[in-house]
């Protein structure tokens, strides 16, 4: 695959953070396509020239459901539509080219009181179905500016040479030294699933 594919704040997202997430990634990340706003569509993820992408990033809500798993989505914008890239179509997605998956959106479980990060999982089996070996997803919903952060320390990494696991070692071990993101709540939720390399 060549580059990454990342989409940030879709219009109704209302994560204005999202937007400088993806465009300081781009700065880091070869060959990196940005669209945010009115642009970030489901339409354009789903089109098929993207499917050979090594990276696709997501900076926007997911919205979660433990208990219905087909009820669960991603908010992009909608072009006509209502935007929301649901389970059955990540299922319908071919991403046998793709390497990576990141959803760095804040994470919005639904039904359950404590998630207990099975919502999410189903997320990443669903990339994971659709072809993508990893992904990098956090399990409780995020704080928009650390989350920036880490990401890019996360991808400086990436394009570094350096594995996807020992990437996200590095930017966590980042956000833990500097005071400001310290707690757990900053770093903690992020989690690589699937192919660690």
């Amino acid at each position: 695959g060549i580059g990454m594919l990342a989409l940030g704040n879709p219009t109704g997202a209302n994560l204005p953070e999202a937007r400088e997430e993806v465009k300081e990634i781009a700065r880091v990340y070869p060959a990196t396509l940005v669209l945010s706003g009115d642009s970030a569509t489901k339409k354009f993820l789903l089109d098929p020239k993207n499917e050979d992408r090594r990276v696709l990033h997501l900076a926007t809500h997911g919205v979660l459901d433990g208990s219905h798993p087909d009820a669960s989505y991603i908010q992009l914008a909608g072009d006509g539509e209502d935007g929301k890239l649901r389970m059955g179509e990540v299922y319908g997605m071919h991403l046998d080219h793709v390497d990576l998956v990141t959803l760095s959106a804040c994470q919005t479980a639904l039904g359950q009181r404590d998630p207990d990060g099975s919502e999410i999982t189903s997320l990443a089996e669903a990339f994971s179905s659709a072809g993508s070996p990893s992904v990098v997803a956090s399990l409780w919903s995020v704080e928009d500016n650390s989350t920036k952060l880490l990401m890019d320390k996360f991808y400086t990494s990436l394009a570094a040479g350096k594995s996807k696991s020992e990437s996200l070692q590095t930017a966590e071990v980042g956000l833990l030294k500097d005071p400001a993101t310290a707690h757990p709540f900053y770093w903690a939720p992020f989690e690589l699933l699937g192919d660690w390399r």
